[in-house]
């Protein structure tokens, strides 16, 4: 039942985050370009994305009431601890194309669209998988400390946000591609990173 009740979670929270959060945002940007006549449409967006995640402090009552299912409680949680990272490409996204609409008509927003999603996946795709196998080996071999490890995955993000900024790519769906292949290559990814936030925490 443990395990079964598991996989019903996760498909709630994939649910939420797949469908729910996207439809927010559409819906959003529709009500803020319909109240604010001022807005842009990509101004819009981005107040939309920034009103869609969740705050898990603001749904204390309701995470911690026991009248509402265990189940359904957890899976508020989890989603509320990931939806700020998968609004944030977005954010960054409709920024950009804010941006792009209030200083010329002349650039194709939608070729600056596909560039900006296509280079930020490229390039977080090639340095997270690159740089996850080559720590993951570095690890079986002992080639490096876990303290080079865990600045090693800092460097990899920075290097993916300085490489997509340069090329014109996403400066935030570059770094956010390339954490979910470092973890696919590199199995202590998640415990590096985690132990160097509570180094920095404690200090």
């Amino acid at each position: 039942m443990r395990v079964r009740g598991l996989f019903v979670r996760l498909g709630v929270v994939s649910r939420l985050l797949a469908f729910a959060m996207p439809l927010v945002i559409v819906f959003g940007t529709i009500i803020a370009a319909l109240l604010f006549d001022a807005l842009t449409l990509w101004e819009a967006a981005v107040l939309a994305v920034i009103l869609a995640p969740t705050d898990a402090g603001l749904g204390q009552a309701i995470v911690q009431s026991a009248r509402v299912p265990a189940g359904v409680r957890q899976s508020l949680s989890v989603e509320a601890g990931l939806n700020d990272g998968l609004a944030m490409p977005f954010f960054t996204l409709f920024v950009s194309l804010a941006r792009l609409d209030a200083r010329s008509n002349q650039t194709s927003i939608v070729k600056f669209t596909l560039e900006q999603i296509g280079y930020g996946v490229e390039i977080g795709v090639l340095l997270g998988a690159a740089g996850g196998w080559l720590l993951q080996q570095a690890s079986e071999r002992r080639w490096a400390t876990d303290t080079y490890q865990q600045l090693s995955l800092v460097a990899l993000g920075l290097a993916s946000f300085l490489v997509a900024l340069e090329i014109g790519g996403n400066e935030f769906i570059a770094p956010f591609v390339a954490g979910l292949f470092v973890k696919l290559s590199f199995e202590g990814a998640g415990q590096e990173m985690s132990d160097f936030s509570e180094a920095r925490a404690a200090r």
